[in-house]
């Protein structure tokens, strides 16, 4: 009985060899086998059957079209079919592994890593918007019980058809992260960043608002005004805190432009649900006795203090929209109504004596407040209702404690503790 023969199995064989499944005996340039057959040989530099991988992948990261064939021509990418199905397909994983082509991609050619940082961050930071950020912009937008999918669903979609969103949404993250804590001074930065980003875009939009662009316009308008609450809240401004919130809202109250230039257009999209649902809640719908007692205290106040008709009228229109928002948060209306029905509904010479340092404008403020402290375990909002209010009661004299009395009240703030 003979003996069986044992051999050694060529690993480093050329490809022809592979796949007639001859032994190679590994010369250079070309294979015995090859030679005496006259074909190719994947042995020899030059062969169509090996694989190069240019080493300077920075220009092809640049390239917009990857996977082109401009691209893998320009980058030095030149692949044979037998990469796509031919003889590595059919080989085992450790005579791929072993090749020459792959081991000289691995050890020397390929770099190690196909991601820029500013990718890696860019990736982060739609993983944490969607997982994260996004649950908290509907907590403060859409109602209770209406489908809570709206920041994820159509808001990543319209993100990925418009730059101008993406930026704000990237923006958004950041600066979530930023206002949690995480790597605060990095994700702050990234916040900037891409807002201005943003920013440049939203200002070439607004030259040519039309039904086609208006919902990707609506939604960084919504945008800008959660960023303008967390970015107040991560810079190391030291303006005051009347000044920032008056900074804040005004912004909100100047966003009634873009708001009403498409209306139809809203009321068609999804962001529809943004909108302030129907029936509206009468005006004249009673409150609670203490909120009845501060807005009656208001009123009073500005009989005896208005010097002008105008002031005087400019007054009790702010009052009265400070009465309805409290009239929608009694019917359980999501937050987007104290953060922008008021602001909107308040005219425009009220935010102006805000500015100036009004005595009863402030204490209309305060009272406002109250509203962004019930909201304040959202974190875009958290601290800005007891910090307003404790700011406009360092800026009043004694004498108008009694207007901010209940305000005062509802953050547990002593009146007249300084």
């Amino acid at each position: 009985m003979s003996q069986r023969r044992f051999h050694t199995k060529s690993r480093y064989g050329c490809l022809q060899c592979k796949q007639t499944r001859k032994k190679c005996d590994e010369n250079r340039p070309r294979c015995g086998r090859c030679k005496r057959i006259g074909q190719d040989c994947s042995l020899s530099a030059g062969s169509p059957n090996l694989v190069f991988i240019s080493s300077n992948l920075t220009t092809q990261r640049r390239r917009s079209r990857v996977g082109s064939p401009e691209l893998q021509s320009e980058s030095g990418l030149a692949t044979s079919p037998t990469t796509s199905g031919g003889d590595f397909a059919n080989s085992s994983p450790e005579e791929v592994s072993t090749s020459p082509s792959f081991t000289s991609m691995s050890e020397s050619s390929a770099p190690n890593s196909y991601f820029t940082d500013a990718e890696r961050d860019r990736l982060r930071l739609m993983h944490h918007y969607t997982l994260h950020t996004a649950p908290t912009l509907g907590q403060l937008s859409i109602p209770e019980g209406r489908d809570q999918t709206l920041w994820t669903d159509f808001a990543i979609e319209l993100a990925f058809e418009n730059d101008l969103v993406l930026h704000g949404l990237l923006s958004l993250s950041a600066l979530h992260l930023a206002l949690c804590g995480i790597s605060k001074r990095k994700n702050t930065i990234l916040a900037v960043h891409y807002h201005d980003m943003g920013l440049a875009l939203f200002r070439l939009h607004l030259s040519n608002i039309s039904e086609h662009n208006y919902n990707a316009i609506f939604a960084f308008n919504c945008i800008v005004m959660l960023y303008a609450f967390g970015i107040q809240r991560c810079s190391e401004s030291t303006t005051n805190t009347i000044a920032k919130i008056h900074q804040i809202l005004t912004l909100f109250a100047n966003a009634k432009t873009i708001t009403k230039s498409h209306i139809e257009t809203l009321r068609s999209s999804p962001w529809s649900v943004l909108m302030l649902p129907e029936p509206f809640p009468s005006a004249d719908q009673r409150l609670s006795d203490e909120v009845e007692t501060m807005l009656a205290k208001l009123i009073q106040r500005a009989s005896v203090t208005a010097t002008t008709a105008s002031r005087a009228a400019t007054y009790l229109s702010a009052i009265q929209s400070l009465r309805y928002i409290f009239i929608l948060m009694s019917t359980k209306r999501p937050g987007q109504v104290a953060l922008v029905i008021f602001t909107v509904a308040a005219p425009s010479q009220f935010w102006d004596m805000v500015k100036d340092g009004d005595p009863l404008a402030l204490a209309i403020l305060a009272n406002y407040a109250v509203i962004l402290y019930w909201l304040r375990d959202n974190i875009w909002l958290e601290g800005w209702g007891k910090e307003t209010i404790d700011a406009v009661h360092e800026a009043l004299t004694p004498e108008w404690y009694d207007c901010i009395s209940w305000a005062l009240g509802k953050t547990e703030r002593v009146i007249g503790a300084s």
